[in-house]
């Protein structure tokens, strides 16, 4: 997680809050897994930060989805 993180801090972009969920049951299997460790992140950055974030996190084999939301102004 530290490192995904990193991406938006080199970028200088904020980490505003890190909601660690743990594991949960998925709504429907991923992959044939049927259980996930969900974690929540609000990040103040720019969308190039966002985009290098997600790809990198989409490289992963251990990430199953991801899913970017943009707060409502």
């Amino acid at each position: 997680l530290e490192a995904f993180l990193n991406v938006v801090r080199q970028d200088k972009g904020t980490v505003d809050k890190v909601d660690i969920w743990g594991r949960r049951r998925m709504a429907y299997d991923i992959q044939k897994k049927s259980e996930g460790i969900y974690v929540v992140l609000e990040l103040t950055c720019t969308p190039q930060t966002v985009a290098e974030m997600d790809r990198q996190l989409n490289l992963n084999e251990a990430v199953l989805r991801t899913k970017v939301l943009r707060r409502a102004a």
